[in-house]
């Protein structure tokens, strides 16, 4: 991961994890049913662990409150897509940081601007 992105992701949360979620889906393709369902499969696996990973890092909710949003009882398995998603970013897992990278940019472009006044 490039020290570009890295930051982005450290940068003061800015999105709503509704945003989030619609950049996450319509990357893999997939429905916000298939991430907020039970389903195990390898791809939507995937792609809620991407998003458990965007939302913590890049809005203020907590561990439970991310569950919430995905339709969890429990705030583990959040935990566990977050760090599992940090540790291959770390490892640089070629697929999937190019997969972070392009999300990454379509986040950006979902952002407004913040106004300071001077």
């Amino acid at each position: 991961m490039t020290l570009e992105a890295y930051k982005f992701l450290r940068e003061p949360a800015r999105l709503a994890p509704g945003t989030i979620l619609n950049v996450v889906t319509g990357y893999y393709g997939l429905q916000k049913e298939d991430i907020t369902g039970p389903s195990a499969r390898r791809e939507i696996s995937r792609a809620r662990d991407v998003t458990m990973y965007f939302m913590r890092e890049l809005t203020p909710l907590t561990f439970q409150e991310i569950a919430r949003e995905l339709g969890r009882n429990h705030h583990q398995p959040v935990i566990l897509g977050h760090r599992k998603i940090d540790n291959l970013l770390k490892a640089n897992d070629e697929e999937l940081v190019e997969e972070v990278t392009t999300m990454r940019e379509s986040l950006e472009a979902a952002v407004q601007p913040t106004y300071h006044p001077h």
